[in-house]
């Protein structure tokens, strides 16, 4: 018998942890998700440079700091009126589809104890400017328990921002049940594109869309984060 077994056992005991209400919820539900929904993942990329620039003119016009995170959820919102079984939900064991009335786009916010959705209600409707505001208040309610029940239910599809991890390409992402799909977005990057023949640094984000495969196929998949590519790549669109 080694002489420093009980020795190790009492270390290892005093490692033991209990694990926060909040993380005990996030890995319920992540286990749900990932025995629930068959995911499949799609890459795109995308031409960051006119939202660069749109974002400075938009926000220095308006007086009011849109961030790309924002640019992100109003493109998807009106992609999502656009693609309805994107924006609903499926109930397996009904064989139904719950279409949802509301387009009510979620960000995943980090906090001490983990990870919480909250999420913008009827994001379709909201112009930049009250998308930027109502964005900043869930944000900084998230930091100071300012948050209702209302801002962390009722979401119908989530951003998950990567933007401040450089190095990170892509991911696999959990979708948000009972959403169907979470597109990720990472960091603007400096990278060669080709244009006119010519090859020429470009600044360029990576979309990864994650989408559950029981009603989201693949064409359906790339159709949808297709159209959030052109809104984005044409941010002008995103005023209308």
């Amino acid at each position: 018998m080694n002489p420093h077994q009980p020795e190790m056992r009492e270390l290892f005991m005093s490692m033991e942890q209990k694990a926060k209400r909040l993380r005990r919820v996030i890995a319920v539900n992540m286990v749900k998700s990932w025995q629930t929904s068959p995911k499949c993942d799609y890459l795109m990329k995308v031409n960051a440079e006119p939202m660069m620039v749109f974002r400075k003119s938009f926000s220095e016009a308006n007086g009011v700091k849109v961030d790309f995170l924002n640019l992100v959820m109003k493109a998807a919102a009106t992609a999502l009126k656009e693609f309805p079984y994107v924006n609903s939900s499926y109930d397996s064991e009904n064989h139904v589809h719950r279409m949802h009335e509301e387009v009510n786009v979620g960000f995943v916010i980090s906090v001490d104890d983990g990870l919480l959705v909250t999420n913008t209600k009827g994001t379709d409707r909201l112009d930049l400017t009250a998308l930027s505001r109502e964005t900043e208040r869930l944000i900084e309610g998230s930091k100071n328990s300012g948050l209702n029940m209302d801002d962390i239910t009722g979401g119908t599809f989530t951003i998950n921002n990567m933007g401040t991890y450089k190095r990170l390409v892509q991911h696999t992402a959990i979708i948000n049940q009972p959403e169907l799909a979470i597109l990720s977005m990472y960091a603007i990057t400096d990278e060669p594109a080709v244009r006119d023949g010519a090859v020429v640094i470009q600044k360029s984000m990576n979309l990864m869309l994650s989408a559950d495969h029981r009603v989201i196929d693949g064409k359906m998949a790339c159709d949808f984060l297709t159209r959030i590519v052109g809104l984005l790549e044409n941010p002008e669109s995103l005023t209308q």
